[in-house]
């Protein structure tokens, strides 16, 4: 089962946002699923039989007979484009229509084999089969609030033992629009004006007017600017 976990879209501002064609490809939002994952002593032990954790054990120190339960997702990024080294756009792949979609339009998708092949899921602990897991199925489901249902189901080998991962769960999710604060990019502006830059950014791909808005100020020193974006609550996007 998973912990404390959600899916969203992320997309870092950069300097010359307003040079990038966003209809045609210029840029794309990245949607990533983060957090954790648990399972019972009794699986980590019949997996560390076929030797599934010795890296992980290695590196951490673990003693044998020593039992985890709890790990992180390290990567889970669904891949719905490519980029064009000809035009230096991204071109979209599989059956996601849009490089900055709205969850609604996500909602009941069934995302097709182009867009599982490009993806990838790594897991903390799993060392040994990051290289080796094929995801096979990604599904969306109905929306709930600000929760969308998600099954995933992936294939792994190690050592001519094969095994599955599934995935099916309700998250949490949002849109995750920021400024890395790095010193050469957004040079002069203050924390007022780093975040009407990203309203505008944001302003060309989605309708505000849907959304909650939270601001925060993560670095101040650096002054690293986020906005999430939440659906706001209707009859609509409770069904």
């Amino acid at each position: 089962p998973l912990n404390n976990n959600y899916i969203y879209g992320e997309y870092l501002l950069p300097d010359d946002w307003r040079k990038r064609d966003f209809k045609n490809g210029g840029d794309n939002i990245l949607i990533s699923i983060s957090g954790s994952y648990s399972m019972s002593e009794e699986s980590y032990r019949k997996l560390n039989e076929y030797g599934f954790f010795e890296g992980f054990a290695a590196d951490n120190g673990l003693e044998d007979g020593y039992a985890l339960t709890d790990f992180f997702i390290d990567n889970f990024n669904i891949r719905h484009s490519i980029m064009n080294y000809k035009t230096l756009n991204y071109d979209l792949i599989g059956n996601i229509k849009s490089h900055f979609p709205t969850f609604e339009e996500l909602q009941n998708l069934n995302l097709n084999d182009e867009i599982c092949s490009k993806s990838y899921l790594c897991l903390n602990g799993f060392f040994e089969i990051d290289d080796s897991i094929e995801i096979v199925e990604i599904k969306f489901g109905k929306i709930n609030n600000n929760k969308i249902n998600l099954f995933c189901k992936a294939r792994f080998e190690l050592d001519n033992v094969f095994g599955e991962i599934i995935i099916e769960e309700e998250l949490p999710f949002f849109l995750w629009f920021k400024i890395s604060g790095d010193k050469d990019e957004f040079v002069g502006l203050n924390a007022e004006e780093r975040f009407k830059e990203i309203e505008n950014c944001i302003e060309c791909v989605y309708d505000l007017n849907k959304y909650d808005l939270t601001k925060t100020i993560t670095n101040k020193e650096t002054l690293r600017c986020e906005i999430v974006l939440r659906n706001k609550i209707t009859t609509a996007n409770t069904v």
